[in-house]
């Protein structure tokens, strides 16, 4: 399962963010190429969620892929926060992508609970067989609730 983290208060002021999350190859555990979720993260009702930049440490690698890719969503658009992004060695991975969050410039406000997904899709192999490769993803998750008192 991937690692999400708070980010400290320092991190915070320099990024913008509230949040990092880990993905490595260990995470991808699904025999299929086909785009499947591997990460999801729940929205609490009252929530405020802005995509962030994505920085790929260590390209991904199977012995038989030719691409893999992954987007970062909720349950009603799939790439709200980060459009389909390369992230396979034997392609043409992108090592910095800022937020494609071009219609949600300032976030999206949740009333009702839900989820932020990554969907991953490789192409030429399954996702659990990759053997290497890790990416960090930010975005910031403010609970507007805690506001009001």
């Amino acid at each position: 399962m991937a690692e999400v983290n708070l980010l400290t208060a320092e991190a915070q002021a320099k990024l913008g963010m509230t949040h990092e999350v880990i993905v490595t190859h260990e995470d991808l555990d699904t025999a299929a190429a086909t785009e499947t979720t591997e990460v999801s993260i729940t929205i609490p009702a009252g929530s405020l969620v802005k995509g962030g930049p994505h920085v790929l440490v260590t390209d991904f690698a199977s012995p038989s892929s030719s691409g893999l890719q992954y987007s970062v969503g909720d349950s009603g658009d799939d790439d709200v926060f980060l459009s389909m992004t390369q992230i396979d060695a034997a392609n043409t991975p992108v090592d910095y992508k800022v937020a494609t969050n071009t219609s949600i410039p300032n976030g999206e406000v949740y009333a009702a609970a839900d989820t932020i997904i990554f969907n991953f899709t490789a192409t030429g192999d399954n996702l659990e067989d990759y053997t290497a490769g890790k990416l960090l993803y930010y975005f910031k998750l403010i609970d507007l609730d805690s506001l009001k008192n």
